[in-house]
């Protein structure tokens, strides 16, 4: 299902949990946001040293994406956690300083519930997008919902890099 279209001109914050994210997505989302409105804040939550990021390091470039960097804990998976929390506190504070009208939160949302209704309780429009296997819960409770398979299905040729202010 793709997101409706806003009355008004809208300034979105694109939260990314690069990790969660398949990289084949990210030209299809973004040519779907900028239907949306104008991305003023992009970032990408990951630990960028890992190998399996390399293909996301280019996506960072091509679409002026900031990367915000979480070491990987020895032996553990605790990346995914960090990028989850940092990308928690960001949404707030964006939401908080009324610098987003909107934001669209990017990868595995299952346990992004508390998240999206404080979002909501501050006036904010919020998209999330992951896996099909994403729960009714955060479905139910943000503006818009996102399959990851409608995006790799899109074509990209069209997409240009930069069509955001981020």
């Amino acid at each position: 299902m793709l997101p409706s279209p806003p009355e008004l001109a809208q300034r979105l914050a694109l939260l990314v949990d690069a990790r969660a994210t398949p990289p084949e997505t990210a030209d299809g989302l973004l040519e779907v946001l900028a239907g949306m409105g104008s991305i003023t804040v992009c970032r990408g939550y990951a630990d960028w040293t890992r190998p399996d990021m390399g293909e996301w390091l280019g996506l960072l470039r091509r679409h002026g994406i900031q990367p915000v960097h979480h070491f990987s804990e020895e032996g553990a998976d605790l990346d995914d956690e960090q990028a989850l929390v940092s990308m928690s506190v960001d949404a707030v504070d964006l939401a908080r300083n009324s610098a987003v009208d909107g934001v669209v939160i990017v990868g595995n949302p299952g346990s992004m519930v508390p998240l999206v209704t404080r979002l909501h309780g501050s006036g904010v429009r919020v998209v999330t997008v992951g896996p099909e296997s994403t729960p009714y819960g955060v479905r139910a409770r943000s503006d818009d919902f996102i399959d990851f398979a409608t995006l790799a299905a899109r074509p990209t040729e069209s997409t240009r890099a930069g069509r955001h202010r981020a």
